[in-house]
């Protein structure tokens, strides 16, 4: 009726006759486990009233075909869709930031789903069991993706990380068999434990620029992929990150010098002893990463000075500019410390600019710049990339740069 604003928490729940539902525009709110294991219901008009849908609201509804969620909806809660057998086709609002954990698991006729750019996160297990999930595109507003978020997605082809994404949680992809092609955006940092495990016909992996770890068991399992290129910015890959690559044939690494294996974790993090080897011959590599020293860690010592290997302790993550003068520091998902310093020089030269989210969810306490001078802050990319307009900010205390890194994470900062 006109009066209703919310239908509450499990209503319906195991109403197994129910075959359509429609939902007046007076409804602002569905309650957690409203529709739960009504298995006959096929149709559900969800009004444009609606603003919020709770937790498992149409869980276990296996007759379900189609989905429209309203524009005024801001988030999907963990579960709302889960075990939705023969749902067909979601239309995602436009006001959606959130996918939740488990929104969509087990949503087995899923052909293809489009997250809009203004979705920022999908939860863990989002769309886990979607066997029938062919394409996904992700919006280029997503930050992160989490764990198994895409797993078990046995029918998935393709798929384009975009840059906007920063972390990545394990088993992102685990199990996709049908995958060929990944492309992974420019701002993730890690690749993480068996994001890839058992893709096994992924024959082509395009690494960002700014992937620092490579984890344990990463590709493990991926029978096809034949080629890898291991960008400079990569400085440890875990433990059997390629087993089981019985057509791996080539491997480029595009910093080749410094390279160790080591069998102990506590070396590896640490980056000390291990077994220098020799990393030149792409060709060669593959052996050495799918077989000779599969079960190794691996890391790569880079020195600030380029001379002495010493350690990153501090977590940060370097990009060299485009016309190689200058570095970018980030530190976004590899931070182990939260007393941070930025260097004046890398590899002899100069660290001029921080990209955005740099420090994003790092908890950082100090952050101490070497070199103190004339650093600037603008919201607009392409003042930072010709160092042009932005404030001018003092970087003199340690405490405060902390917490202005933390607070202003979607600036640009840039030195002149």
């Amino acid at each position: 009726g006109g009066g209703v604003t919310s239908i509450g928490n499990a209503v319906f729940s195991g109403c197994e006759n129910l075959t359509t539902v429609s939902i007046g525009n007076s409804v602002t709110s569905i309650g957690n486990g409203a529709f739960r294991n009504c298995r006959s219901l096929t149709t559900v008009t969800i009004p444009d009233s609606i603003t919020s849908i709770g937790v498992s609201a149409f869980a276990s509804c296996t007759s379900l075909t189609t989905v429209t969620i309203p524009d005024r909806v801001t988030s999907i809660g963990d579960m709302t869709f889960d075990g939705c057998s023969s749902l067909t086709s979601v239309k995602i609002g436009d006001s959606v930031t959130s996918i939740g954990d488990e929104a969509f698991r087990g949503c087995t006729s899923l052909a293809t789903v489009t997250i809009p750019d203004c979705v920022t996160s999908i939860g863990a297990r989002a769309f886990e069991g979607s066997k029938g999930l062919t394409a996904v595109k992700i919006g280029n507003s997503v930050a992160s993706i989490g764990g198994y978020a895409f797993s078990r997605c046995e029918s998935l082809t393709t798929v384009t990380i975009p840059d906007s994404v920063i972390s990545m949680g394990e088993g992102a992809f685990w199990n996709c068999s049908s995958l060929t092609t990944v492309t992974i955006g420019n701002h993730i940092t890690s690749i993480g434990d068996m994001t890839f495990l058992g893709c096994k016909n992924l024959t082509a992996v395009t690494i960002g620029n700014s992937v620092a770890s490579i984890e344990s068991y990463a590709f493990s399992g991926c029978e096809s992929l034949a080629t890898v290129a291991i960008g400079d910015s990569v400085t440890s890959i875990g433990i059997g990150a390629f087993a089981g690559c019985g057509s791996l044939a080539t491997v480029t690494f595009a910093d080749a010098d410094t390279w160790y294996v080591t069998t102990s974790s506590s070396d590896a993090a640490d980056m000390t002893g291990g077994t220098a080897v020799d990393v030149a011959d792409a060709s060669g590599n593959a052996t050495l990463l799918g077989d000779t020293y599969c079960h190794y860690y691996w890391y790569r010592a880079c020195g600030l000075d380029g001379d002495t290997a010493t350690p990153p302790s501090e977590g940060l993550v370097y990009t060299l500019s485009e016309d190689g003068t200058a570095y970018s520091v980030s530190g976004i998902g590899t931070c182990t410390d939260t007393a941070l310093v930025i260097p004046a020089l890398y590899n002899g030269k100069p660290v001029t600019s921080i990209g955005i989210m740099a420090f994003y969810d790092c908890d950082l306490t100090m952050v101490t710049f070497a070199d103190t001078d004339m650093w600037y802050v603008t919201t607009s990319s392409s003042d930072a990339a010709n160092m042009t307009g932005g404030g001018q900010v003092d970087v003199t205390d340690a405490a405060e740069n902390a917490k202005f890194l933390e607070t202003n994470y979607s600036c640009y900062w840039y030195k002149k």
